[in-house]
């Protein structure tokens, strides 16, 4: 791949935003004719972020952040705790990164059911262009994937991310519950103790290293006393370090008796799955109504569904997208064709002034 710009909004990991700068001038909206109309917003704004982490990966020269030094510090703690929890048979972040293509075509590659063909003979129309055939030819390295691992890494990551929000959250005042953002934080411990117990980075029968890596992350922001208002941060810890790592043992706890269960009934789904990897609406509804056993919810099939190599699913309840979008490329395009070109022939109407005239003109300006 020699096109960056072809790698630009196609969700491909090598392409990261860094800094965004958005001009936000008009709005959008459609006439009474079905027209696209551009209306001037009363005050015009400029939208702009910076990632402060993804500024550290290129600063650092590391192809994710999780090798940057805001996190590296963090998952050497969560391998020595789990050394403690497991005993000396973690391994450690080894920070292999494996593009999402690269899995794609080891999913695609076809099952050998006989032995290799006979290598083709070069034409001579080959020969004349590229040259007769090396006597050694060099044969590309096939990368061989250790998907264990790369799920290690991946757990290693997971609980590294997830124990961030846990803590800046729950010193907010947040808290795990059913519904809102309460239940994100309980799917954050769900899927953080799911992936470490998966991969040996913590006990299956008595999970607790999201409790300890959650109370040892340091303050991300201090808290100001001075700041006021009802949206404004409280001026100290809503909730101490030790009150936080019981919240959240009571959470695993709770968790821990349907863990089985619910990987049990995701891989009872898989023996349905096509050998194209996509999850179907049935199977998705049997999923959610425990047709396959344990109901799970959508938040876990993503994760489990991306844990097995699965593509993301699409979420049945959702509406079909539209066949033609509001404001598709295509209507875009055609408003800016039907806007009217701006009339500046004008200033390419040069009148050559030849040396006959010249003199004219200096003496008209002598006269003055």
């Amino acid at each position: 791949m020699t096109c960056a710009r072809c790698l630009v909004n196609d969700k491909n990991p090598r392409v990261v935003e860094l800094w965004n700068c958005v001009f936000i001038t008009h709005r959008m909206t459609k006439g009474p004719n079905g027209e696209t109309v551009l209306q001037e917003l009363p005050a015009i704004s400029v939208d702009t972020g910076l990632g402060l982490e993804r500024i550290a990966s290129v600063m650092q020269g590391t192809m994710t952040t999780y090798d940057t030094d805001v996190f590296y510090r963090l998952i050497d703690n969560i391998h020595s705790e789990a050394l403690r929890i497991i005993g000396s048979t973690v391994p450690s972040y080894t920070s292999d990164f494996v593009f999402e293509e690269e899995l794609e075509e080891e999913f695609a590659k076809p099952r050998k059911t006989g032995p290799d063909p006979p290598p083709r003979k070069q034409t001579l129309f080959e020969e004349i262009i590229f040259g007769p055939p090396p006597l050694f030819p060099k044969v590309k390295p096939e990368r061989i994937v250790d998907y264990t691992a790369l799920r290690r890494d991946i757990a290693y990551r997971i609980v590294a991310d997830h124990s961030r929000a846990l803590a800046t959250a729950m010193r907010d005042g947040l808290l795990p519950g059913r519904q809102g953002v309460s239940l994100k934080l309980r799917h954050l411990i769900h899927r953080a103790t799911r992936a470490a117990i998966l991969t040996g980075l913590d006990s299956a029968t008595r999970p607790e290293l999201l409790k300890r890596i959650v109370g040892q992350i340091p303050l991300a922001a201090p808290f100001k006393a001075e700041l006021e208002g009802s949206m404004a941060r409280p001026s100290k810890p809503v909730h101490s370090d030790d009150q936080i790592s019981e919240i959240i043992q009571q959470e695993v706890d709770s968790f821990l008796p349907r863990f089985d269960k619910i990987e049990n009934t995701f891989l009872n789904c898989m023996k349905d799955v096509g050998y194209e990897g996509v999850l179907s609406a049935e199977q998705l509804n049997g999923l959610q109504s425990g047709h396959y056993g344990e109901p799970l919810s959508w938040d876990m099939i993503c994760a489990q569904a991306r844990w097995y190599g699965l593509k993301p699913p699409i979420d049945p309840s959702l509406p079909p997208p539209p066949v033609e979008k509001t404001f598709s490329l295509a209507s875009l395009r055609d408003f800016f064709f039907r806007t009217p070109v701006t009339q500046d022939n004008q200033k390419y109407e040069v009148k050559r002034v030849k040396e006959q005239d010249q003199h004219t003109y200096g003496q008209s300006n002598s006269r003055k």
